[in-house]
Formats: structure tokens, sequence, C-alpha cells
């Protein structure tokens, strides 16, 4: 379900969004590995630290379209 707020989100909720959406982009990727090599490669805790990593700065141009540039004409 779709609805608009009245007021901007709170920075927490914000951040468990980033949460979900990590982990739903991990799930997504293990379907992936389990589809086309049959198992999923065992990987360190290292791994998924860059991963989230990597995870954040991509999301940095929506958060510069979000703060910066939507915001600016205020």
């Amino acid at each position: 379900m779709i609805y608009t707020l009245n007021k901007p989100k709170p920075i927490i909720i914000r951040l468990v969004e980033l949460i979900v959406y990590y982990f739903v982009g991990l799930l997504l990727a293990n379907a992936f590995e389990i589809q086309f090599s049959g198992d999923v490669e065992v990987q360190e805790w290292e791994f998924y630290v860059s991963i989230f990593c990597l995870f954040v700065v991509l999301a940095v141009p929506g958060v510069v379209y979000r703060y910066q540039w939507l915001d600016s004409g205020k």
C-alpha cells in the first residue's frame, strides 16, 4: 500500500529502510547465485561489510537528489 506522508520521514525510518533494502538485495543475489551455480559460496564478515559500504555509496545520488536538489528551491 502506498500512501503520502504529511511530514518528512524521521531519519530512523530512513535508516531502517536502508537496512531492509540491503537484506532484500542480499536475498536476491543469493537467489540468483543458487539459480545459476547451484549453491552459495560461503563468505566471511568482511565481504558483507564491504558490500554494505558499496550499497551506501551507490545510494549517494538519491541522497543528493533528495536533500540537495529538491530542497534547494526552498
